[in-house]
């Protein structure tokens, strides 16, 4: 709207030539340098070629001894009232600037548009993310905030309710260290070793209260070597496969898992 009205101002202002002041012919000596020129910054010498002054408000005519000084609340109107063939070489700079603004006006619009379309789109994007983590939360009962690895969420998604088999590695059945192995892969294009023992030697440990999106946890029973492993999410959340349920999203605080759980590891490189 402020844009339309300044452009509606612009175009009748450019327009509008009943008010404009006369030029003032002022008579110079031939080859002398005026003096008088106090607006140009500079010194404009008769009979030199058709030309403007350095700041538009001298006009010289084809007269070697004639330049049209327009008083200063006149500029840039003057040059209507010089000859026909001062006002054919030298456009009027009201049209000039007319022009000059014109184009900023659509660019300025076309600037706009742009905004308003990049705003939409990252407006969709936003809602499309939080229906994404809405989706998850309820799914997983884990309560996502929309900071969260959607590759991570959706390859473990693509694995739920697989059934395990010892030894197994396909969707028709695995265990669970070949399901850590496939989840590293996919996500982190990391490759780790087989077996959940040797995961647990390329681990850095870590404590349960600093246990982070991805990390490994380890579980076995007294006496006995690593025999479990399992994928940290968030909130004492973690993904592994159990032997009943197949792949499953199990809570740290269940007494089962409290009994039996050894440690947490970080694979450097998956951060």
């Amino acid at each position: 709207m402020v844009l339309s009205r300044l452009g509606k101002i612009v175009f009748l202002k450019a327009f509008k030539r009943d008010k404009h002041v006369p030029a003032q012919e002022r008579a110079l000596t031939p080859g002398a340098k005026d003096a008088y020129n106090i607006f140009c910054r500079g010194v404009a010498q008769s009979g030199s070629a058709l030309e403007w002054g350095s700041s538009g408000r001298w006009f010289k005519s084809s007269r070697p001894d004639h330049f049209f000084n327009p008083s200063p609340c006149g500029c840039p109107y003057a040059i209507i009232d010089a000859p026909y063939h001062i006002r054919t070489k030298n456009p009027s700079l009201t049209k000039t600037l007319f022009i000059f603004l014109l184009i900023a006006l659509v660019c300025s619009l076309s600037a706009c548009s742009l905004f308003k379309s990049a705003a939409i789109e990252k407006g969709g994007g936003a809602d499309e993310d939080r229906a994404f983590y809405s989706t998850y939360s309820k799914k997983f009962g884990i309560h996502f905030t929309g900071t969260e690895n959607k590759q991570l969420i959706k390859a473990i998604d693509g694995w739920m309710g697989v059934p395990y088999r010892f030894g197994g590695c396909s969707k028709n059945g695995i265990d669970c260290s070949c399901f850590v192995q496939a989840i590293y892969s996919e996500v982190y294009g990391i490759a780790l070793r087989r077996s959940s023992s040797e995961m647990f030697g390329d681990v850095r440990l870590v404590g349960v209260k600093d246990l982070k999106e991805g990390d490994l946890l380890f579980l076995k029973k007294p006496g006995r070597k690593i025999s479990h492993v399992g994928i940290y999410l968030k909130d004492k959340k973690f993904v592994h496969v159990t032997t009943a349920r197949g792949v499953v999203i199990s809570n740290l605080h269940e007494d089962y898992y409290q009994k039996y759980f050894h440690a947490g590891g970080r694979i450097a490189a998956s951060r």
